[in-house]
Formats: structure tokens, sequence, C-alpha cells
């Protein structure tokens, strides 16, 4: 399958390149955020001087604050807390930041802050991570004030505040993304298994399968960047976690992208609307990045148009494959898998806008989708399988039209297409052809039966694939009637029919009835059109019967 040519579709062709032009825009974005941020040390391994990383057994003290609040851009909320009567050395407290700045006072001392400087070259972007905060022991029993200043004016969940060793926080917060960790597992096995199968497909199998692959590896790692950034998983290896966050904004924008590409060769109806979609599509990303850029709006504020995009896109495919799930099994695989995905990508959204930095609209969603893709690659495998079924059925169909059944050399049709191949090959060759005919098969087979008159035909057949199968190409033309073709003196002539004859002779000595077989044989320096066949024909031809006549005098 294929997209609809340039001429039904102008918008494809002109793009093209403008989706090439978008694609270097966004990777522009990032990259330029990762090589000029200017990061606080938020990662786990930042504090591992104080950590303890051997005390697992101990469990993380939660400290109860209000689940949420009512956040105003710049206006910051202040909570309280109440430290423990002893503290260990090494002591850490651990809180989300909901998208905002967050500063830790004991007293009038400050113990640690996150966001209050924005380091990346444009925009607010700051993300949703824990900051660790080390608390000295003389603070022991001391009263924390946390103050919170929201960069967007939205509600805002607040978490529980754990308060334990280092290395403690780091096995819990690990525990608490295990899920994710499972599910990424996964979507990168089924990636690097389609890749290997891509590979596969790119030499010697279906194109189509391919570009089906090289969609659903994309929409893959879409995903796998969008779980990944989304989590706390990025803070054990970097403190650039607001470029995360970045990354995890587009990649969400671009999910459509590749399961619209995906659905276009999937879907017979609606091939063009997703063509359309999978283009205009680089138009919502772009804009993230160009807003971010010119410091015009953050990515927070288009998760709506990003949200609405990613349910048209499913909405549109739902009703593609709806329509067609009758005929196709394949399809029928699309249509189930795709309401599944609806379903979880409806309740996560309304998790979303219940408690936007809880984290749970993330985790549900990251399961439906990988569900969804268990599913797609379900569906690869059977057209796969399909495909090669056909292959196979094809490859049998072409023996069965291109081949004797009795004899299992090739036929008339063969040697039709052979002789096609010779006059459309522009390079010069010397040909020789023989032509075989059985003598007496009529006769053999009115005095024996067909099964011996058979059994003389096979013979003779052997005899030729014996004579010729190392020196030119072999075929039975008719009834009684053989041919061979030799190119470029590949063997003599005199030395093919001795051959030849020596292995009828070989044959009759064991045989209940010896055959008889005349052969004729000529020569030309290039095939150039048809005429020159027929005439090279009928020289072999005539050779053949006045070898016959001379069989039959013989006898």
């Amino acid at each position: 399958m294929e997209y609809p040519s340039r001429q039904e579709l102008p918008l494809v062709k002109i793009s093209k390149p403008l989706c090439v032009l978008a694609f270097l825009f966004v990777f522009g974005t990032v990259l330029w955020c990762i090589i000029f941020a200017n990061s606080e040390r938020t990662k786990f391994s930042a504090a591992q001087e104080i950590a303890n990383l051997s005390a697992y057994q101990d469990r993380a003290q939660a400290i109860k604050v209000p689940a949420s609040f009512d956040g105003r851009a710049g206006e910051a909320e202040i909570f309280y807390t109440t430290l423990p009567d002893y503290i260990t050395p090494d002591s850490t407290l651990m809180l989300q930041s909901g998208y905002c700045s967050t500063e830790v006072y004991a007293g009038d001392e400050l113990l640690g802050s996150y966001g209050t400087k924005l380091p990346l070259p444009f925009g607010e972007m700051i993300g949703n991570i824990r900051v660790l905060v080390r608390i000295p022991a003389k603070y022991a029993g001391k009263q924390l004030t946390i103050h919170y200043t929201p960069y967007y004016g939205t509600k805002t969940d607040y978490p529980v505040i754990s308060y334990a060793a280092i290395g403690t926080l780091q096995l819990y917060v690990l525990l608490l993304n295990m899920p994710r960790v499972v599910i990424c597992l996964i979507l990168l096995t089924m990636a690097l298994a389609a890749f290997c199968m891509s590979i596969f497909e790119f030499f010697g199998g279906s194109k189509e399968i391919m570009k089906m692959l090289l969609f659903f590896i994309l929409f893959v790692l879409c995903v796998l960047t969008w779980i990944i950034c989304s989590s706390d998983l990025p803070q054990f290896f970097t403190s650039n976690n607001e470029t995360v966050s970045l990354m995890s904004f587009l990649a969400l924008s671009i999910l459509p992208i590749p399961f619209s590409g995906f659905c276009a060769l999937i879907l017979q109806k609606g091939k063009t609307a997703f063509a359309i979609n999978s283009r205009l599509g680089w138009f919502l990303p772009v804009t993230v990045s160009l807003c971010f850029v010119t410091d015009l709006c953050d990515p927070y504020y288009l998760l709506i148009p990003t949200h609405l995009y990613i349910a048209f896109t499913l909405l549109l495919a739902i009703a593609c494959a709806l329509r067609q799930w009758r005929e196709d099994k394949g399809v029928a695989i699309l249509a189930a898998s795709l309401i599944l995905l609806f379903l979880f990508a409806l309740i996560g959204l309304i998790l979303f806008y219940i408690s936007k930095t809880g984290g749970y609209d993330a985790l549900f969603f990251g399961a439906g989708l990988a569900l969804f893709i268990l599913m797609l690659f379900a569906l690869i495998l059977n057209r796969q399988m399909g495909y090669y079924e056909q292959k196979k059925a094809a490859e049998i169909y072409k023996e069965m039209a291109y081949h004797d059944f009795l004899t299992q050399i090739p036929n008339r049709t063969a040697f039709e297409s052979r002789v096609e191949e010779l006059l459309a090959d522009d390079t010069e060759h010397a040909v020789t052809l023989f032509v075989l005919d059985l003598n007496d098969l009529k006769k053999i087979n009115d005095h024996y039966g067909h099964q011996d008159g058979d059994t003389a035909i096979t013979a003779v057949a052997n005899c030729l694939k014996k004579t010729f199968e190392d020196k030119g190409d072999y075929f039975r033309v008719g009834g009684d009637e053989f041919t061979a073709i030799v190119l470029d003196h590949a063997a003599e002539p005199d030395s093919c029919i001795g051959d030849f004859r020596k292995y009828v002779e070989e044959y009759n000595k064991t045989a209940e009835h010896e055959i008889r077989v005349a052969i004729g044989h000529a020569e030309g320096e290039q095939l150039s059109d048809r005429s020159s066949f027929r005439i090279l024909f009928a020289n072999a031809d005539q050779e053949m019967y006045r070898d016959k006549v001379r069989l039959k005098d013989m006898m």
C-alpha cells in the first residue's frame, strides 16, 4: 500500500520537505536547551555525600501536608511542617515541586531551593521533580517553612513529603516507578525486535511491512520518551529537569504523527486523511517549540490543543477501522486496540485535569499505550505472516505455471519466457538451441499403457537434466518434445549430444522398454528479434527430423 499519488494529494508533495524542517527545528530546540541549560543540582546522586546507601531497610517517614491548593502564577503558597526530634547525619527531605519554584527554610535560614532562577536560555519551563534538601542534625525538632511559587495559574497537587536517608529515598522512588520501568523494558524489547524485522524486510521482504515497522518504531520511541520524561527516572541521571520536561511535552505532541503514518498503511479507508493528518501534525510541535523559544508561552499552556489533536487522531482511526473491520482480520485487531486505548486515554485525561501534578494520568495512559503497542505488534506479525503465506503460495503457483508436473523440469511457458529474456537482453550471446523428440511415444502408450509412456517421458527428462543442468537450460515443450539452450559456447554441441546418448543407453540397459530420442541443434550468434529465433528453431527442428529418419532406418 502506498500513499495517494502526488496528483491526487498535492499537499503531501509540498509538505515532505516542510516536515523535515519541522523535525530539525524541534530537535534543535531541545539540543539548544541541553547545551546551554544552567541547571541546579537536583539529581539523586548529587546528595550522595550524605547518603548511607546500605540503609535500605529504613522506611521513609511521611509528613502530611494539604493535598492540593489553587495556585496563582507568581504568588507564593506557604506550608509548615515539623522535623522529628532525632535526625541522622544523612537525613534528607524529599518533596514534589509541582511546577513551582520551591524554597525550604528553617527559621530565616534557607536550607534548599529549586526553580528560583530559570535555568534554560528561554521560556519559564521548570520540571515537576522531587526536590532533595539535606537536613543537618541541629535542626531536629525544628519547624520548617516551605514556600511554593507556581509558574502557572493552575490547581497544584501537593503529594507526601518524605524524610529519610538519601539511599532509602532512592529506593522508594525507584519502587514507585517500577511499573514504568517494566513498561519501558517491554516497549524497548518490541522496538528492538521491530528494528531487526525491518532490516530483514529491507533486504528481501515486503517494503510495505518495512515502512509499517519503521512507523511502529518511531511511535514506540515517542511513547518511551514521553513515559520516561514524565517520570522520576531521569532524575537518577541528570539535573537538567527542565529540558527533560520540555522533551516530555514535545514527545506527547509528536505521538500522533508516526501513528497516522502507520494507520495510512493499514487502513484503506481514510488513507488520504491520515496522510494529511501526519503532515499537518508537525504544526503542533513546531508551535510548541516556537512559542517556547520566543517566550510567548510554555508548552504547559499548549496541552489542551495537544490533547485535542491526540483525541482527533484516535477518533479518526476508530472511525476508519470500524468501517472496514469485517473485511480484514488485522483491521479488527486495530479497531479493538484503538477502542481500548481511547478508554485509557479518556480516563488518563480525566485524572490529569483532576490532579495535574500527581502523575497518575501518565501512568494510566502509559499502561494503555503499552497494551496498545503490544496489540499493534501482534497486528504487524499478523500482516507479516499473511504476506509470507501469500508469497509462498505465489511461489507455488509460479512453480506450477513454469514447471512440468510429470517430469518436474521447466515447461513450455518457462521456455517462452527464457526466449523473451534473451530477445530483450542487449548483451550479445552466441546461442545453441537443441530440439529433441521421443520416438514412438504413441506406440508405447497403445501397446503398454500410458503409465509406461509417462515412464519413457520421465526418462528422457532425466537424461536431458543430466546433460544440460551445468551447461544451460532445458525444457519439456510438448507431449514428446524437449528443448535445451546453451549460451556462449558453454559446451560443444557434439559433446552435449554424445553425453545425452550415453545417458539414454545407460537407461536402456535396465529399462523394460527402450527409448529412442531424435536430437537436432542449430547455432546462432545473436537473437536480435523473433524472426531470428524462428529461423534458429526451424534449423534445429529440421536437424532433429533428419536424426528421427536416421533412427527409424536403423531399426
